[in-house]
């Protein structure tokens, strides 16, 4: 089964609301930069990784200069936000 996603605001490099900076800030984001900024990723991180930790994260919205995304449970949101925020946020600043 499906875990439900989780949407909960946090602060500093959780996925569910990752600090964003540049462009995301002035809610320049949207869904389009979302998919072009996942395809560099699938290039960084590899393939088995993007469909393990990249591809499941949902664009949820911007706000106060945080993106925000669903994640299928809280160790995905953990382990992304350790791991690979550093990365989405250059990829989405790129976009």
């Amino acid at each position: 089964g499906n875990a439900p996603a989780s949407e909960a605001p946090t602060t500093g490099r959780k996925m569910q609301a990752v600090r964003a900076t540049g462009q995301t800030e002035q809610g320049a984001m949207t869904q389009d930069s979302w998919l072009a900024a996942r395809e560099d990723l699938r290039v960084r991180v590899g393939r088995e990784n993007y469909a393990r930790w990249i591809e499941p994260l949902r664009l949820v919205g911007v706000a106060d200069g945080v993106v925000r995304f669903a994640v299928p449970s809280t160790f995905v949101g953990d382990w992304v936000g350790r791991t690979y925020a550093d990365m989405v946020l250059a990829a989405l600043s790129q976009h």
